[in-house]
């Protein structure tokens, strides 16, 4: 190989672009949201809604190739585990519950790579749901609840960032009142 194509390659690949990073090497914020929200999906979240079996639950996360299912704790559980963007250190665990009238309980713990990525994460998650729902309502445990009304049940929407220096995250809980 001559010199020059072997320093034409070498610029080629260190100017190329890293597959989850935008031009100037900073992770891909967009990507990480939509991963984790699927707000295209319609439903409460990730296109699944309430009153749905956890058969149907299975199905909606199943078909996704993001998605890892857990061996369920209980029988009224189902945990999967979702890549967030391209870097898979960022990467949420949601558990859906169900009882005998179907889904009724969501619980999203997420996890990612800096406090600042998951900073921009929250933004863009209060943004949505801020659009959506109206100004949320700041708990007495400090977590920003949006709540609202679907079928004709009343549901909440609870919200907290998590900073961490070893694992910053969010915590979201959707959940019938």
């Amino acid at each position: 190989m001559s010199l020059t194509l072997f320093f034409a390659l070498f610029i080629l690949i260190g100017f190329a672009q890293r597959e989850g990073l935008d031009r100037n090497g900073n992770v891909k914020v967009e990507d990480i949201y939509n991963d984790l929200m699927e707000t295209s999906s319609r439903g409460i979240f990730r296109g699944a809604s309430f009153d749905w079996t956890k058969a149907q639950v299975l199905k909606l996360e199943t078909d996704r190739t993001t998605t890892s299912v857990y061996r369920d704790e209980k029988p009224e559980e189902l945990v999967i585990t979702t890549d967030m963007g391209a870097d898979v250190l960022n990467f949420g665990d949601i558990t859906y519950s169900f009882d005998e009238n179907g889904l009724y309980h969501i619980k999203v713990e997420t996890f990612a790579t800096t406090n600042e990525v998951n900073k921009k994460v929250f933004e863009k998650i209060i943004a949505f749901y801020t659009s959506k729902f109206g100004k949320g309502v700041e708990a007495e445990d400090g977590y920003l609840e949006f709540t609202d009304k679907s079928q004709y049940q009343d549901y909440v929407i609870a919200i907290e960032a998590v900073d961490s220096e070893t694992s910053p995250g969010i915590y979201l809980f959707i959940y019938l009142k």
